[in-house]
This record gives structure tokens, sequence and C-alpha cells, in this order.
């Protein structure tokens, strides 16, 4: 099977993102079918004129992966044999290749990782002409796909609310990591103060956070705080509260290797790769109902849920297992083992079945 894939690659090396789910997936799928990677060149950078639509096309046979301008790298696409044209990120320029498609009958697949009509709601100070743009070509690039995947129910209730697209035309395929070895140390010591680990995205809230750093603060004697990430507006809290912004991602990995419970304080998010690797780490994992990953898993077996609405929800649970050390080691390890069955390799294997079932209806 000759498949396209049309979306952005990793910019920087981040712990999560849309952008690490194409890179794993495309990897790993070269391995069972030809795939080839379609990038556009002005996806990350500034561009002249010249550069968007006549941007020198660059052929990396070995990696299977084709750069370049918008007509460059649709005129490769177009001359071409494809079975399955996927659209992995959101991309505007792939409304083009999907019409394309459209045309030459190749079955087309796209994995919806947030609905930018909805995030519009949570950050109203993007620029009309930004959010227009956007709207148009999401709305595009969902009428036009032959097939539509989200990584969660949570992302496909979002879709169905902004957009005329029925709940039983849309597939869930939820994210899936390549496993990389993370050593955990013991957390069996009743006696030790309990390390707490947040990741602090785009989508944190702030409001929230603070809030729990106070609490931290105040009980110093039981808990420490370790905050990754460089969001704007975190306050500094007492000595065991640290904040440290721009780690790459094996600091990440090192951090929860010494950690033993890591909340997921976001608005929302679509899945939450993050949140898989505190899973993987042995973590025990608090999320609330606005997380992707929280319906694939078994509430108080595999994670805590507490009410992002109501701060006293979460601070109640984290004296609970602190007093309950034997329930907060029988959930990491739940969590720690049900992990496993998110791998990019079942991942690939759901998408592989999707795009044979796509083929074989015509």
């Amino acid at each position: 099977m000759r498949i396209a894939f049309i979306g952005d690659l990793p910019k920087t090396d981040s712990p999560t993102g849309p952008e690490r789910f194409a890179s794993e997936l495309f990897e790993e799928m070269k391995k069972h079918h030809e795939v080839w990677f379609y990038q556009y060149v002005c996806s990350d950078r500034p561009c002249t004129w010249s550069e968007k639509f006549f941007g020198a096309l660059e052929v990396n046979s070995n990696r299977q992966m084709i750069k370049g301008g918008l007509f460059p790298i649709l005129y490769h696409f177009l001359k071409n044999q494809w079975d399955i044209l996927h659209v992995v990120t959101y991309l505007r320029s792939s409304v083009a290749f999907l019409l394309i498609s459209k045309v030459k009958r190749v079955k087309s697949v796209y994995t919806v990782h947030g609905v930018i009509a909805y995030e519009n709601q949570l950050k109203p100070f993007l620029s009309k002409d930004f959010v227009l743009k956007n709207l148009i070509s999401e709305k595009l690039i969902t009428t036009l796909s032959a097939k539509i995947v989200t990584v969660s129910s949570l992302v496909r209730n979002k879709l169905v609310e902004f957009y005329s697209v029925k709940k039983t035309e849309i597939a869930i395929i939820p994210n899936g990591i390549k496993f990389i070895p993370i050593k955990s140390y013991p957390k069996d010591n009743e006696s030790k103060i309990l390390r707490i680990i947040i990741y602090a995205g785009m989508q944190t809230r702030v409001d929230l956070l603070n809030q729990l750093i106070n609490f931290i603060s105040l009980n110093r004697n039981i808990f420490s705080l370790v905050i990754v990430g460089d969001k704007d507006g975190i306050k500094s809290g007492s000595e065991n509260v640290q904040i440290k912004r721009k780690l790459i991602h094996q600091e990440w990995l090192n951090e929860l290797s010494w950690g033993d419970i890591c909340i997921n304080i976001s608005l929302f998010e679509s899945f939450s790769l993050s949140s898989l690797e505190a899973l993987q780490a042995g973590l025990c994992l608090f999320l609330n109902d606005y997380i992707g990953i929280s319906e694939f898993l078994q509430e108080g077996i595999e994670f805590i849920r507490y009410n992002p609405e109501e701060p006293d929800s979460m601070e109640n649970q984290l004296i609970e297992v602190y007093q309950d050390r034997t329930r907060m080691a029988q959930i990491s390890a739940n969590g720690r083992t049900s992990s496993y069955g998110f791998s990019v390799e079942e991942e690939c294997r759901n998408y592989g079945k999707l795009y044979n079932l796509l083929n074989s209806n015509g």
C-alpha cells in the first residue's frame, strides 16, 4: 500500500504535541507500507510569496520525505499513485491535497487533535484574520476528508458541536507512543515527602496551578512540587516548589523518574502524551474530565479524578493518597500496566485496519 502523509513534524524536542504523533506514526508505518511524508516549507517559518508557492522541492529518498513550496509538492503528489492520503496534523495547505485526492479517487484520512473553533473560545486573543483563515480551512478539511479520526471522544464531541459531522462517521483511535525505558526510583518510603510533577503547557489552568502552589507551600512537610514548562503567570512558591522551563524530552523523563504523583492541570487536552508517559513511569496520575486519556482509563483504579472547578477536590485527594500509600501504589501500578496498551505499534495496527477498510469499500 502506498500512503502519503501530510502535516508537520516536531520542530523542538517537546514531550507532547500532534507533531510527535505524526513523527512516531510515520516511522512505525514505514515498517509495513511505502509511506512518504509531505511538508509545506512555510508551515514553520515566515516566507515570501515566491517561496510559499514555488519554493524548491527537496526530496529525501532515504527518509522518504518531500518538502517544498505548495505547487512543487502538489505536483509531486499529483504525478504519483497513492492508495491513501493521511492528513496527520492540521495544515491549511492540506486542503489542496484533499481536492486532488477527490479527483484522483485517493481515499483520505484526517486525524483531528483539536478543534480550532473550540480552541478559539479558550484563546480569544488570537487575531480575527488568523482565526477566520483557520476556521475556513478546518471546515474544508473536515468536509473533504473521506474518513475523520479523533484521538478521543472528547475531541469527537467538540467536532460534532461545531461542524455538521455525525458521531457515527467518526472513528476514535487513541494516541500511542514509542516507549522509552524510564527508571522509576523507589516510592515506598512511608516517611518521605511526596514529589508532585506538573507539565505546564499552553492549556494550563494558571489560576488552579497557583492555588495548588499555595497549598503545597503550606504543606511543605509532606509535599514538594516540580513544574516543567514555560507557561506565563505562574507564581513562585516556597523552597519546595521548583519551576523548570524549556526542558528537553529526556530531562522531562528524568523528572518523572523521581516523581510520585503527576497532575494534569490543563483546560483541555485531546489526549495527553505527557500524562501517558507519567503512567509509564509509574506515577499516580490525577486527571479531570477535560483530558482525553481519562476516558480510556478506570477512575479510582488507574487514575484519580479531580474536579477543576473545586480546588478543594484536588487538595483533598492529595491528602488522601498521602495518608494511604498502599492505595497510591496500587493505582500507580495499575496505571503503569495499562500504559503499555497505548503503544505506537498498536496505533499503527489500528490505522492499518482503517486504511484497508477504506480501500476495500472501493
